[in-house]
């Protein structure tokens, strides 16, 4: 692999009632990447966790600590609310 060097100044603000908030930062350019979701439901949550691991699968082989399908829907399953 090639060397190279990244720099990308990034903030994220994440969960309910952020959007309100986001017209009160002071942004460092002139473009924002705004993502929103329409939300998901708990029996969405295997789904997604077996789409992530054949869209993303390289990430998950680089990831330290091996997470199952089942890891991922325990992680859905905490953060879930």
């Amino acid at each position: 692999m090639n060397g190279f060097m990244c720099y990308i100044p990034t903030r994220f603000f994440f969960g309910a009632g952020c959007l309100e908030k986001l017209g009160e930062q002071k942004l460092p350019g002139k473009r924002a990447l705004l993502v929103t979701s329409n939300g998901i439901t708990p029996d969405e949550f295997e789904k997604m966790a077996v789409n992530a691991k054949e869209t993303m699968g390289g990430l998950f082989l680089n990831d330290p600590a091996p997470l199952s399908v089942e890891d991922c829907v325990k992680i859905y399953q905490k953060s879930y609310k």
